[in-house]
């Protein structure tokens, strides 16, 4: 409004009626939510970003659009995190665009590394126990040690008969974050094994005292391939 008029021609400085206008200088407030789980597994859609503003004049809702400087929401299957935050406000009712305080969120999109040690023994005796195989893993996004369950394809460490048995992991579950992907396994396998015993008889089974038995040999194979046994054997007579 006119507060007082003055240097015209005639002097005049009375205001008989005055106007007046106004403008409002405003901007607005960004607002957003986290995502429901800010560390998920691959492929996890980030919901829950929700972004709204208001104005800082007087609180009231702003009714116009945000751009955000990233939409893509999936991680695009790579171990990764990714910021979102607005960039951009436009098209409300009154042509605000400057950004008086701004919000941000993240996610991250993890996997899981296995390591398996091998048994300490690899082949082994039938009935005898793969004793040394132990599973870790990590998280693959900041390499921490993975906090929840390895579930491995099977938990029987002792066989009665010749075979090979191969242990990985099947799942992961359990951990703060819930991450259950896998990204790299890993594998260790035990082989169970025993002989068999094959002796040929004497060239004469029946012979005169003080003659040499000649004929007899010992060989063996493994159970578990039938190879050949490259040990030694110890006769209960010789």
């Amino acid at each position: 409004t006119v507060t007082s008029v003055s240097g015209d021609t005639y002097g005049i400085t009375a205001i008989g009626t005055n106007d007046a206008t106004w403008c409002i200088f405003d901007s607005v407030t960004i607002s957003m939510t986290d995502p429901s789980d800010q560390r998920d597994n691959l492929n996890a859609n980030a919901t829950g970003i929700i972004v709204t503003a208001i104005y800082d004049y007087d609180s009231s809702v702003f009714d116009g659009s945000f751009t955000m400087n990233n939409t893509d929401y999936n991680g695009d299957g790579t171990v990764v995190k990714w910021g979102y935050t607005v960039v951009s406000v436009s098209g409300d009712t009154f042509g605000i665009t400057t950004i008086g305080a701004n919000d941000e969120t993240f996610m991250i999109w993890d996997s899981l590394t296995i390591t398996i040690t091998d048994p300490l023994d690899q082949h082994n005796n039938i009935n005898t126990n793969a004793t040394g195989i132990y599973v870790s893993a990590v998280y693959d996004y900041d390499s921490t040690p993975f906090d929840g369950t390895l579930t491995l394809n099977h938990t029987t460490y002792i066989y009665a008969t010749a075979q090979k048995q191969g242990y990985t992991v099947s799942s992961a579950s359990g951990d703060a974050f819930e991450i259950s992907t896998i990204s790299t396994n890993d594998e260790t396998y035990c082989i169970w094994d025993s002989l068999t015993i094959t002796i040929t008889d004497p060239s004469d089974q029946r012979n005169n005292v003080n003659s040499n038995a000649t004929g007899i040999v010992v060989s063996a194979i493994y159970d578990y391939d039938s190879s050949v046994f490259d040990g030694t054997f110890t006769l209960n007579d010789t």
